[in-house]
């Protein structure tokens, strides 16, 4: 259902899709960027340049 409204949202361009980047260094620099970013990357490449706020299992 969500992955429909968001589709829907971007069709009638009322929002823009998410940014795809090809490595966890590249989410850690498009995270720096800003501040109210929000990016997964693998548990091995968690540093102290960025804030783990969920983890999955």
């Amino acid at each position: 259902m969500l992955y429909a409204v968001r589709y829907e949202r971007v069709r009638e361009q009322k929002a823009t899709p998410p940014k795809a980047v090809a490595t966890g260094a590249d989410v850690k620099m498009a995270l720096a960027g800003d501040p109210k970013a929000i990016g997964y990357i693998d548990k091995s490449e968690v540093d102290d340049s960025v804030k783990v706020v969920f983890t999955a299992s």
